[in-house]
């Protein structure tokens, strides 16, 4: 029995460990970027104050080095809030090729030599030690926790520190639950303390979970909170296949967006002066843990600007709109660099995905790159949200597709056959979800992926789709997108 519960653990660890493989061979061996506005210097306003919410120590130095730098520089408040203490970084990959079963205490010392480290880079950036945040979650373990852990549900277990609350004494809440109402009440409380007006914050469309899920997580909060005026929310880009480029003799040294990424997404190019980027080089170099393994991709981070940009959210009307424009990139259809032979022979990526409303329900439709076989699966996500429902009480839906079966979730409650229409002709997926079944949203999350046994293969960046029309002009019909 041993034996076999040690078996559990190491695999149940390499299907967390499985996105690493693609942050660690497929995401920085590109040379592509596309066109991009000049740079302008930031202006700041008296009455500004900068929140940085970065997924894992360093994120805040690549994301918002620059930004962060001239914050201080004018006397602008500014605090930084780490979601995890990015104690998986080496573990993560060793688990997966290597078949090994991490000791919990080793992981553990990783995480706390990475909470020195950022406060050594935030200091040198001008930041005080006080205003520098963990808050402790599970580092490859938050958008699990965002997916179906809520409410009844047990809390999220990290298979590498075998824990299911917050372990580090210098957290903000230890012995916090890692379960999302947790996660979400934190946000709140560092909004509703320091009142920011601009918020950096990780990409929807970044590759990597834990940064999609900062974002999720980020704009319930807001959207609880209701704030007026709201803060303007400055998402960054890190973790994205064959980018950023190279940087050296006779290439730019402007960071520009992927080409991928260039639309439908509106995005901010922030001028980093010279002085701003010495302090940038600096800061990351002193992140020594990741710094020493990844030198020559993360420098590729320092450069003439910085980047920002979100994806419009959707009005939803009858007609179907595109989630994933031709351009948009937010689908490989080719396999990624991480793949073995045999695991790119079976490769199943995201083609495309529509969405719109049609008597009451929710319509999906996701085109694949082949249809599914032998071990490929495909999951759909949708949550909803609505102001006057706390979140975590509000469902969590998922549909799982194997070759020949589906399931519908919500959370880990399996929904009886039939409650979900689920149509699949070769390649292309036909959802019917009733809103009733979803709560009656005002808003919805929607994200897809794929996967080969606990391996991910393709992502969809997850979108925001309002069902009723906001107040706020910015947000987009889904007809005239």
């Amino acid at each position: 029995m041993e034996g076999e519960a040690v078996y559990r653990q190491a695999r149940a660890a390499r299907l967390v460990a499985g996105f690493a493989v693609f942050l660690a061979a497929g995401l920085c061996r590109g040379e592509r970027d596309a066109p991009c506005a000049p740079a302008a210097p930031l202006e700041w306003r008296a009455d500004d104050r900068v929140l940085v919410l970065a997924p894992h120590p360093g994120d805040e130095v690549l994301g918002g080095g620059g930004v962060l730098r001239s914050a201080i520089a004018a006397g602008v408040p500014v605090r930084v809030v780490f979601l995890t203490c990015g104690d998986h970084n080496q573990w993560s990959l060793k688990l997966y090729r290597e078949r090994l079963v991490a000791m919990p205490d080793a992981v553990s010392r990783e995480g706390v030599v990475r909470m020195e480290e950022s406060r050594k880079a935030a200091q040198r950036l001008g930041l005080h030690a006080r205003d520098v945040i963990f808050l402790g979650y599970p580092d490859l373990g938050t958008l699990n926790i965002w997916c179906a852990h809520w409410a009844e549900q047990m809390p999220f277990r990290c298979m590498l520190t075998r824990t299911r609350q917050v372990s580090c004494a210098d957290a903000r809440h230890p012995g916090a639950p890692y379960k999302g109402e947790f996660i979400l009440e934190d946000l709140k409380e560092i909004f509703r303390e320091f009142r920011p007006t601009r918020i950096l914050v990780s990409h929807p469309a970044d590759h990597h979970p834990d940064h999609q899920a900062l974002y999720l997580f980020s704009r319930v909060a807001l959207w609880t909170l209701s704030s007026d005026p709201a803060p303007e929310l400055w998402p960054y880009l890190i973790h994205h296949p064959q980018w950023p480029p190279r940087t050296g003799p006779g290439r730019r040294r402007d960071l520009a967006p992927p080409p991928t990424l260039a639309s439908p997404i509106s995005w901010r190019s922030i001028a980093v002066g010279k002085k701003a980027r010495r302090l940038k080089q600096k800061a990351l170099e002193i992140h020594r843990t990741d710094y020493q393994r990844n030198a020559a991709y993360l420098d590729r981070f320092v450069r003439d600007n910085e980047l920002f940009g979100d994806f419009p959210d959707l009005v939803l009307d009858k007609a179907m709109v595109a989630l994933d424009p031709p351009t948009s990139g937010t689908s490989r259809r080719e396999p990624p660099e991480g793949l073995n032979p045999a695991e790119k022979e079976r490769f199943v990526g995201i083609e495309s995905r529509t969405v719109g409303l049609e008597k009451q329900e929710l319509r999906l439709e996701v085109r694949l790159t082949r249809p599914l076989e032998r071990e490929a699966s495909a999951s759909i996500c949708v949550l909803g949200f609505r102001a006057d429902k706390p979140f975590e009480q509000m469902p969590k839906v998922h549909v799982n597709l194997t070759a020949f079966s589906h399931e519908v979730f919500d959370q880990s409650r399996a929904w009886p056959p039939g409650l979900v229409s689920v149509r699949r002709s070769g390649s292309d997926i036909s959802i019917r979800m009733p809103l009733e079944l979803l709560g009656n949203p005002d808003r919805v999350f929607t994200g897809a992926r794929t996967c080969l046994h606990e391996l991910p293969l393709d992502w969809a960046t997850w979108r925001v789709l309002f069902l009723n029309a906001p107040d706020d002009p910015s947000v987009a019909a889904a007809s005239g997108e």
